[in-house]
Formats: structure tokens, C-alpha cells, sequence
């Protein structure tokens, strides 16, 4: 006899029976009837006989193998599909977590790339920063080897002549200076010394908006040091005159004692007077000073005080040259300053006589530049170029080797 599977709908057993009928159509765990309830089921035993026709036999509950095989293929097959969705979104998770971190690693070597070629640029412009600044500074001393010669005669030539016409034409700007020079040495005598008693002291090559130069200091004869400053004009070196004698407009020991709305300008050292209760926003009181005509850093007796408002023009550019004067500037690169009183700034200003009451005040005018040199130079204020941070071209760049020699300076008799 085949067997089927049953579900009492009563207790919930799961049993096995011989089909068409289980046994006695009673389920194996409660002997209940599947569709009634214990109730039911007793009131119908006491009243009336059993019948087997309202009973809804085993068989309508019974699971063929058939069914149960179809259910087992769909409970594989749900299985199966779980385990691949499962399956993917792993796959797709992995494959996620991969190209992360293939990217990150890609980026990584990529940005390490960029890194080392950014350090290679710097180092290769770092060496060819170098190699152009050696070559700049080489040029520098051909070109200090070649016109310090001929510096030495022109100021030689200058110094002992007596010709005003032949001494014009040794300086800068001379069209402009012709007058002024013959003026001037009717006040002042000239300087007379033997060619062979010049001694270059010191030398340093400077551009000035393309042109070059040569600044200077020499020695007479073991007498006070002077400066000197050369500049190539149209092919030719010229000597800068109003550097040479500082040259002001008016004489400095006599100007207090002019009259009102007197104005002159001059070549001056500029200190900046430290006052009782002076703030970042007080006025600039500045000490002026004349330098002499010789001696490195050497000071004129006359001194003078000037008040200055600091938010005023001439307060700004005032400014501006301490500012200068404080991050170690100085017009052209020049290295002469390297010799003046600390604190002690070059200018060359404009000033004015102003009567209060019976007193004289000294208004400045005016800061026409940062240095003494020649009138027809720029300013030199702010200038990037101007840093002291090489060492100026001195007689040490010439003590070694055959091609680094002190300038052949020609005596002459």
C-alpha cells in the first residue's frame, strides 16, 4: 500500500499514513479527527455513530512525493538565488574596495611623481640660478678688471687739472653740471693730488637701470679716505661729480641763517631722533647732519633738527627709507654704506626756512632720494635689487689665481 504524507489541522502534527486513508482517520498524536475539535469530536461519539462520509479524509491533506519534490526544487532553487544575490553584492563590494584602492595607489604614485619632478625643476633651477649668477658675477669682475684702469685716470685727470672745460668733460650729466661746477669752485677750492699717490681702497660693480658702474674708494697719499662713483654714459665712463664733492645747492653751515621761504637741496645723513613719549604714530623728528668731503663715515659739525608729520608725502617716503635703511636696502646694491655711523641714513633732501616768531624752523620739503649720488638718478626707493646680501667685489675676489687679480690700476707719472 502507497504511503502519503498528513497535516492534522488540529494539533499541527506533520504524520505518514497509508493512503486512500489514515488510520482510522484519526491523527496518530491527538486521535482527533483533523478538522474538528476535541469537543466536536465527543459530543459526536456519545450521540451517534461514527460516520466516516462527514469525515474529510487523510487523503485531502496528504503532500504527494510529487509536491514534495517540486517544493524541495523551489526551496533549492529560492536557496540558490539567495546565495547568488549574496554572491554578487559581494562581488560588486570587492570590486568597489579594489578600484579604491587601485585608485588610491594610482594617486599616490601620481602625486609622488608630480613631488619628485617639482623637486627636480627646483634643483635644476636652483643650479641654473647658479651657474647665471656666477657668470653674472664673472662678467662683474672682467668688467671691474677692465674700467678700474680707467677710472683711476679719469679721477687722476680730474683731480689735477686745472682746465674747467677739459674737467667737464670727464664727468656725468656735463652740459647741465658746467655752470654749477664753475660756481662752485669759485667758493671752494679744488682738490690737488699726484696721480701716483691714489691707492684703490675698495671697489664694487653696480647696475643702474642697465648701465654699468663702478663705485669706489681710494686714498691719497695716506690722507683720509674719499669716494668716487663712475658710470658708463653712451659708451663711455663718466665720473659722478655731485657724488664726488656732495654737492649741495646751498651751504649747509650757513642755510639756518637765511631768511624765511629760503629752500636749498642736500646731501645729508638722516637720524631719527628718539623723544620722550613718541609713539608709532608720532611725528618723525629727524637730526640732520652733513658729511664731510673725506673720511669714511665722517661727520660735519652743524647739526640740525626737522619735524616731519608722519602721515604727510614727505612722512611716507621718510618711512619708506627707514624701512629700507632697517631691512639692510641700500640704493643700487651700493656697499659704501656699509662704512656710515649705525643708524645714520643717506638722503638727499629738500628743505625750507619757515619763521616762527623770531625763530627759524627747518620744514622739509621734500626726500628727493636714498643715496648722494648724481641728481639724475632714480630715486632708489624700494629698490628690490638694492639688498646687501653678497659681499661687495673687493680686493679679496682678486687674491687668488691668475684670473682673479687685483685690478692692474695704471700709475700714472
Amino acid at each position: 500500500m502507497s504511503q502519503g504524507f498528513y497535516h492534522c489541522h488540529v494539533c499541527g502534527e506533520f504524520f505518514k499514513s497509508p493512503v486512500p486513508r489514515a488510520i482510522g482517520g484519526l491523527c496518530p498524536n491527538c486521535k482527533q479527527p483533523p478538522e474538528s475539535s476535541p469537543e466536536q469530536n465527543a459530543a459526536k461519539a456519545a450521540d451517534e455513530p461514527f460516520d466516516d462520509t462527514s469525515f474529510q479524509s487523510a487523503e485531502s491533506f496528504a503532500l504527494t512525493e510529487e509536491q514534495i519534490e517540486n517544493a524541495r526544487h523551489h526551496e533549492s532553487h529560492e536557496l540558490k538565488k539567495k546565495l547568488k544575490k549574496q554572491l554578487r553584492s559581494r562581488l560588486i563590494l570587492s570590486a568597489c574596495w579594489a578600484s579604491i584602492l587601485i585608485g588610491a595607489i594610482a594617486f599616490f604614485e601620481i602625486t609622488r611623481d608630480i613631488a619628485e619632478e617639482e623637486v627636480d625643476e627646483r634643483d635644476k633651477q636652483a643650479e641654473l640660478e647658479e651657474v647665471l649668477a656666477a657668470r653674472k658675477r664673472m662678467r662683474e669682475q672682467n668688467y671691474v678688471r677692465n674700467v678700474a684702469p680707467k677710472a683711476h685716470r679719469i679721477l687722476a685727470g680730474y683731480l689735477n687739472s686745472r682746465d674747467q672745460i677739459k674737467r667737464t668733460q670727464l664727468v656725468m650729466d656735463s652740459t647741465r653740471l658746467a655752470p654749477i661746477m664753475v660756481s662752485y669752485y669759485d667758493s671752494h677750492p679744488a682738490m690737488s693730488v699726484k696721480p701716483k699717490d691714489l691707492d684703490l681702497k675698495y671697489y664694487r660693480y653696480v647696475d643702474i637701470d642697465g648701465n654699468s658702474g663702478i663705485e669706489t674708494r681710494w686714498s691719497a697719499d695716506g690722507a683720509e679716505e674719499f669716494e668716487a662713483f663712475f658710470l658708463d654714459q653712451e659708451g663711455e665712463l663718466k665720473l659722478d661729480w655731485e657724488a664726488l664733492v656732495k654737492f649741495n645747492s646751498r651751504s649747509w653751515p650757513l642755510f639756518a641763517t637765511g631768511k624765511a621761504g629760503d629752500e636749498g637741496e642736500f646731501r645729508l645723513y638722516l637720524r631719527k631722533h628718539q623723544y620722550e613719549g613718541a609713539t608709532e604714530n608720532s611725528d618723525i623728528v629727524l637730526d640732520l647732519y652733513s658729511p664731510t668731503l673725506t673720511g669714511i663715515g665722517s661727520i660735519g659739525g652743524v647739526e640740525k633738527v626737522c619735524r616731519v608729520s608722519r602721515d604727510s608725502e614727505v612722512g611716507e617716503k621718510l618711512v619708506e627709507l627707514i624701512e629700507d635703511y632697517n631691512k639692510g636696502k641700500a640704493a643700487f646694491g651700493s656697499g659704501l654704506v656699509k662704512s656710515d655711523p649705525i643708524n645714520y641714513m643717506r638722503a638727499r633732501v629738500k628743505l625750507r626756512l619757515v619763521a616762527e616768531g623770531n625763530l627759524m624752523r627747518i620744514e622739509m620739503v621734500d626726500v628727493l632720494a636714498n643715496h648722494w649720488k648724481a641728481n639724475s638718478l632714480p630715486a632708489g626707493f624700494g629698490d628690490d635689487d638694492g639688498v646687501l646680501e653678497s659681499k661687495p667685489l673687493s680686493v679679496e675676489d682678486f687674491e687668488e689665481g691668475a684670473d682673479s687679480k687685483m685690478p692692474n690700476v695704471e700709475i700714472l707719472q
